[in-house]
């Protein structure tokens, strides 16, 4: 017998190559007359390959049969698999020799010489082999430039986060600077009310007792007494106003220098909050990743988080990162109940959360109208119109026309049909079908006589809910618009009066980076009612800049100008106040960027029935796409 060392020795070692790609080979024991099949199908894996045979370890192979095949009472049907070939390579080889590995009871190394190898196919295994060997030098090679490259690269992480880092913490400090001189700016215009008041009662004062002097009420001499007094509280009043709007100008011109050096900043940290949204977008389902810093949502993709997404992109004439996440909803989502999950998995695509809301359905139709506004490709609008026709089936079984939470969900929220009205106005818009502005004019009906409460001037959560959900107001704000709003009979200074009263918020924030300090906006909810103290929501705090830049629009139209310059105050302070969340994403997929967290605090009670994403440095695409809408002035309830 012959041994594994003689096989290889010699000359004929030149004619072997060692793989370290192992190839499949199945092969038949036969008859020498190669009429019979004396075996069912063995596989083996190839060792070495050369121009005249093989070497195959065989892990069942019985001795007696090995034996059998060396003696020459067997011959062997090769089937040799060669990646990438639809085709394994059929020849016939014979036993020149085995060994018996003493590790396992049937594990065999057979040599076997090809009884042919002449053929030109019996050259295809080395010619294989040998390019695996020159492929493999090429690669070390390759990975030493690789790594070369990596280190260079990981230098230039390292310089980038770096960057990022001082962006960060610039629009932090200048945020800072901005909040506080626009505080100072609403303390004074708060006390210029009180001043106001105070002169309006002087004159008042004075105006009476001129009156009452006329009338013979008063003798002279009380009467110029109390004159005096009147006249020294207006002149008093009249002095501090004046000191009043004298230290105002100042302020005014301090807060115009402090926004222009921010313009560059604000132009920067837009493009870097894109950039991680872009980063984020998976290749093979064009899903973007929803959340970071959370472990159990790492490979999560929300529905409502790719409708914003999904506008982002458009924003910024990226209409083919649009068309990726509207090709998977149109051709590889698996629908449940006839509309799309909340939640899908990132990479796979398959459903994470089968909870079904007609919500995030209705964004994703709204995703598809700013498309088509944008670009004029029709493409996508039967996603749209399948969402409608789904949508609709909701409403028909409200006995009031409102719209549904989803299937087999008995609830109607206000939020849910400040979608409605929105997406089934536009895609009128889009369609003429008339059927869709019957279906937005009786969610308008439903959300007049179910959700605004005229006693406390607000929208309640839903029906027969009175719980304060703060995207309540922003988004009728948004969604239906102040003139439809006053028409309708809902006051929309009220609505964010409202608001500001029971949901904005002040609390101690400490950055990831450990510097603390205040930050003012809004919470998800008002805290009191919830049993704990305030938390902020970077979304729900854009979401009111946009409706803060809408009534300042609205009233500038109007020429209402002291107005339309409240509301732009209170759209800039909180947006420098959203700047102050601001974090340099620190994961390897969005660390060449910055983008916002989901709230000031994790894993916390909303009041809404979830509790905020666990991780102090929980980026998400909510917060941070709706900081650029916020920034833009863009409306995503509006299709102009």
């Amino acid at each position: 017998m012959k041994g594994d060392a003689e096989w290889k020795s010699g000359a004929e070692r030149r004619k072997f190559v060692r793989l370290t790609y192992v190839l499949p080979v199945e092969f038949y024991m036969v008859s020498p007359d190669h009429q019979k099949r004396l075996t069912g199908l063995i596989q083996g894996f190839t060792r070495n390959v050369g121009k005249g045979g093989l070497c195959l370890e065989v892990n069942n192979l019985e001795e007696r049969r090995a034996l059998r095949a060396l003696s020459g009472q067997a011959e062997l049907l090769l089937y040799i698999n060669l990646p990438f070939n639809q085709s394994p390579v059929e020849t016939f080889g014979r036993v020149a020799w085995f060994k018996k590995l003493d590790s396992y009871p049937h594990k065999f190394l057979l040599g076997v010489s090809y009884l042919n190898s002449d053929l030109p196919e019996v050259s295809r295994p080395i010619r294989f082999a040998k390019a695996v060997s020159c492929f493999h030098r090429a690669i070390a090679v390759f990975i030493i430039f690789l790594f070369l490259g990596l280190m260079g690269l990981s230098s230039s992480n390292v310089i980038l986060r770096k960057t990022n880092k001082r962006l960060v913490g610039r629009l932090i400090q200048i945020s800072e600077e901005q909040s506080r001189v626009s505080q100072e700016i609403f303390y004074l215009d708060d006390l210029k009310e009180v001043l106001d008041g105070k002169l309006e009662e002087s004159r008042r004062r004075i105006s009476n007792l001129k009156a009452r002097k006329t009338e013979k009420l008063l003798n002279e001499v009380v009467f110029q007494e109390e004159l005096k007094k009147a006249h020294e509280k207006l002149e008093n009043a009249e002095r501090k106003l004046k000191d009043l709007e004298e230290g105002k100008v100042l302020l005014q011109r301090k807060l115009a220098e402090i926004k222009e050096r921010k313009a560059g900043l604000d132009e920067k940290s837009i493009k870097k909050m894109y950039n991680w949204l872009k980063m984020r977008q998976n290749k093979s389902t064009g899903l973007v990743l929803s959340y970071e810093g959370d472990p159990f949502l790492e490979d999560w993709a929300f529905t409502y988080d790719q409708a914003l997404a999904a506008q982002c992109f458009l924003l910024f004439k990226d209409y083919k990162s649009t068309r990726k996440i509207f090709d998977f909803y149109l051709h590889r989502a698996k629908k449940v109940d006839g509309g799309f999950t909340n939640a899908y998995d990132v990479s796979g695509g398959h459903v994470v959360e089968y909870v079904v809301h007609s919500g995030p359905n209705m964004w994703l139709g709204l995703a598809v109208l700013h498309h088509i506004s944008e670009t004029g490709d029709k493409s996508y609008l039967p996603l749209a119109e399948e969402i409608a026709d789904w949508v609709i089936v909701l409403q028909n079984e409200d006995p009031e026309g409102g719209i549904k939470g989803g299937p087999a969900i008995n609830w109607v929220s206000t939020e849910h049909n400040l979608d409605a009205y929105a997406f089934f106005n536009n895609l009128y818009k889009a369609t003429k079908n008339k059927k869709y502005l019957e279906v937005s004019q009786k969610v308008l009906t439903w959300l007049k006589n179910n959700a605004y409460i005229k006693a406390e001037r607000r929208l309640k959560r839903g029906r027969g809910d009175a719980t304060i959900a703060t995207d309540t107001f922003s988004w009728a704000i948004a969604a239906l618009g102040p003139a439809l709003l006053t028409e309708q009979g809902m006051n929309p200074d009220d609505i964010l009066e409202f608001a500001e009263k029971n949901c904005k918020v002040t609390v101690d924030y400490s950055s990831p980076s450990g510097d603390k300090g205040k930050i003012t906006g809004f919470d998800f909810a008002k805290p009191r009612h919830i049993g704990r103290g305030g938390i902020i929501s970077s979304e729900w705090t854009a979401q009111m800049v946009v409706s803060f830049r809408i009534m300042c629009d609205f009233y500038f139209r109007k020429n209402n100008l002291k107005k339309a310059k409240i509301y732009q105050d209170k759209a800039e302070f909180f947006l420098a106040e959203l700047d102050k969340l601001t974090i340099d994403s620190n994961t390897r997929i969005g660390q060449r960027a910055i983008c916002l967290p989901y709230s000031t605090h994790q894993n916390v009670d909303t009041g809404h029935g979830w509790r905020t994403p666990a991780g102090r440095n929980t980026g998400c695409i909510a917060g941070t796409v709706y900081a650029i809408f916020a920034k833009k002035g863009f409306n995503p309830f509006e299709i102009k």
